[in-house]
């Protein structure tokens, strides 16, 4: 079991969290971003969202690594959320796992990218309503965890917050990715500043 990033589902935690395989931080900056460069400035959570709530900006990403995985926190307008930003962050070979959280109107929605193809996309809660070319990828997980029958259909066993930390957990587990709270949030990382 990896460390797992269940932090993500406290509520205005972040926005969406990205993480790619297959490219670097500058890569991803500028897949995120096109022309951000290959120097980036270092930012904090705290400034990010400073940022964002002083209307400054409607988007910035802070960007690091865990686990072999790039990864990027977006607040604000998430590119990772629309489809068309998940098609070039992932194109060229590269995997991309996202979770655009949305507390305000649930379901957060997992979505996982392959070489520029949607692979498999669900909301959290509601497994049971799957898409992309492989939406039954993580079926005989969910159901080993409880949160699917082997069908594929929900089941009633878990409860709406430990469902949804299940279900991230399983994610978590069968890509091997993790992001401790603390690095972000006590660290600066690279920022992409969508204002330059």
């Amino acid at each position: 079991m990896t460390v797992g990033i269940s932090w993500i589902l406290e509520p205005y935690a972040v926005d969406c969290l990205t993480f790619v395989r297959g490219i670097g931080l500058t890569d991803l900056a500028n897949r995120l971003h096109p022309g951000a460069g290959g120097r980036l400035p270092l930012m904090s959570t705290e400034e990010a969202r400073e940022l964002i709530e002083s209307s400054q900006t409607q988007r910035i990403a802070l960007l690091g690594q865990s686990g072999g995985w790039a990864f990027a926190v977006e607040y604000g307008d998430a590119v990772a959320s629309a489809p068309h930003g998940m098609e070039q962050l992932s194109a060229g070979g590269v995997e991309a796992v996202s979770f655009h959280l949305m507390p305000w109107e649930p379901p957060s929605v997992f979505t996982y990218y392959k070489n520029g193809v949607k692979v498999c996309q669900f909301g959290l809660g509601e497994e049971s309503r799957r898409w992309g070319v492989n939406p039954d990828l993580l079926v005989d997980r969910l159901s080993a965890a409880g949160v699917l029958h082997s069908g594929g259909s929900s089941t009633q066993e878990l409860g709406g917050d430990q469902h949804a930390t299940t279900s991230l957990q399983v994610i978590t587990d069968f890509f091997e990715i993790s992001l401790r709270r603390s690095q972000l949030e006590e660290s600066r990382l690279s920022a992409v500043d969508y204002r330059q």
